[in-house]
């Protein structure tokens, strides 16, 4: 063998010890979770760690990694897997991650005590949609880089941990459906959360729901609460005109969408039960008592058709979410009057197209407009500036062009995550647009450059053939 030979063999060997050395705690993190859960989908068929080169768990299905050239893992998205069992410890390991979702999965038991110390770089944590029980861990306040925190449809008891408030960068957050009760943390108000953030918790008192009230005034407010309930027995009023908009509401959503995978068959109309299509897949009520609709959730339920128009009755809607399925076409230029009181809407994840409406801008007291990874075209409305409480903003993956509105970022903190793959947007937080005059300029040098590189052939030509022709001239003479 030559020395060559030996070298590089020797070098191989101590690269490929090296990679295995500093990426194992990630491959062990993996190997870990895939071992404690159970995965009755076979949904994570591809982590086999028989390999070992460079990034190979980078295509796991589910895992997203700092680095193309090794194994840290940055994200985990494992949403909608149907896995089951308890919380996995071995995230441990993964000491890199910045973001974790098991939602939409069959997870239960209690969430770790020691939270923090499990995910301690996390700032997006979505464990919505499962059957975690127990109480929320006051630890969950020393993962301090937290933007994005969903717990809600869950089994949670017990009172929401106080310290929850002292989170600086929570800008989303939902515990609706829950067993909570108690006061709510008091938040600070910027984070702009609103009743649908903690709706169905029946327990749940303070801002934004109702205030809590003392022993005394509660001993009272049932007395009265007996009264009138007594006098219903005797004087009974049928309840369905009062909230017959809001069922026509969702009868013509359902009527307007295609539903291939048949998530709304639950929204069967015709009972005469107070507060019946509350119990509707996605439909949250103001409340349990009324058919009032607070929010639509109908993300990933792989919906078709255009934007269901008939949503104009749910008069109420303070939340619409609609990501992750395969609507189509132009959103109305009216949607303000579609949706007037909407805080959030999400339309991210569709097929949606054209110009986006600038009637959006009148919807004034939204907080949240995700409507990444569309089609849309055209210019980003600069009216969309004026919205003072928008406090979370995305567009990207997109097709749209022109000037970035000049937005307040004192309330609003956009980066250019939010505007990517836009290959024609400009202005901050983006490349700098170009001044018009200043095209022409450039155009003009362009121009001339391109212009001096066609001619100058020609009249190097022209001077070689009249001077060739006078020293034919001179020759003759």
């Amino acid at each position: 063998m030559s020395i060559t030979t030996l070298v590089s063999t020797c070098l191989w060997f101590l690269l490929v010890s090296r990679f295995a050395g500093a990426n194992e705690v990630n491959v062990n993190c993996l190997r870990s979770i895939k071992s404690q859960v159970i995965d009755p989908k076979r949904s994570l068929s591809s982590w086999a760690f028989r390999n070992v080169n460079a990034t190979y768990i980078c295509s796991f299905i589910g895992v997203e990694c700092w680095d193309a050239d090794r194994d840290r893992v940055l994200k985990m998205n494992l949403s909608g897997y149907g896995l089951q069992g308890e919380f996995p410890q071995g995230l441990n390991d993964c000491s890199s991650l910045t973001g974790l979702d098991l939602s939409r999965n069959n997870f239960s038991g209690a969430v770790p005590s020691n939270i923090a110390s499990l995910i301690p770089f996390v700032t997006t944590l979505d464990l919505s949609y499962n059957q975690f029980s127990g109480e929320i861990p006051t630890d969950l306040s020393n993962v301090t880089f937290l933007n994005t925190l969903m717990l809600q449809h869950n089994q949670f008891t017990g009172q929401l941990p106080p310290e929850l408030a002292s989170l600086k960068r929570l800008k989303e957050f939902s515990v609706a459906y829950n067993h909570l009760t108690g006061p709510v943390p008091e938040f600070n108000e910027a984070l702009g959360i609103g009743p649908e953030s903690f709706a169905n918790n029946t327990g749940l008192c303070g801002l934004p729901m109702d205030s809590c009230i003392e022993q005394e005034e509660k001993v009272i407010r049932f007395g009265k609460m007996g009264a009138v309930i007594g006098a219903a027995v005797f004087a009974p009023v049928g309840f369905t005109c009062a909230d017959e908009a809001n069922v026509n509401c969702l009868r013509s959503i359902k009527s307007q969408v295609k539903d291939p995978n048949g998530y709304l068959t639950s929204w069967v109309f015709g009972n005469e039960t107070a507060g019946y299509i509350c119990k509707f897949t996605g439909v949250t009520c103001w409340h349990d008592d009324e058919n009032r609709v607070l929010s639509i959730e109908l993300s990933g339920f792989g919906l078709e058709g255009e934007f269901p128009q008939g949503i104009k009755e749910c008069s109420d809607l303070t939340g619409l979410y609609l990501a992750r399925n395969n609507f189509s076409g132009v959103l109305p230029y009216n949607i303000a009057s579609l949706i007037p009181s909407v805080t959030i809407l999400d339309l991210s994840d569709n097929q949606f197209s054209g110009e986006i409406p600038t009637s959006l801008s009148n919807i004034t007291l939204l907080n949240s407009l995700t409507l990444r990874h569309n089609q849309f075209t055209g210019q980003l409305p600069h009216e969309l500036s004026s919205l003072q409480r928008l406090k979370i903003l995305s567009v990207a993956y997109n097709q749209l062009t022109g000037p970035i509105p000049k937005f307040n970022e004192q309330h609003l903190k956009i980066g250019v995550d939010d505007f990517a793959n836009n290959e024609g947007l400009c202005g901050r937080p983006m490349d700098a647009c170009a001044d018009p005059d200043e095209d022409m300029i450039r155009f003009g040098k362009m121009g001339a450059a391109v212009g001096a590189a066609l001619f100058a052939p020609l009249v190097a030509f022209l001077d070689s053939f009249v001077f060739n022709g006078r020293k034919q001239k001179q020759g003759d003479i």
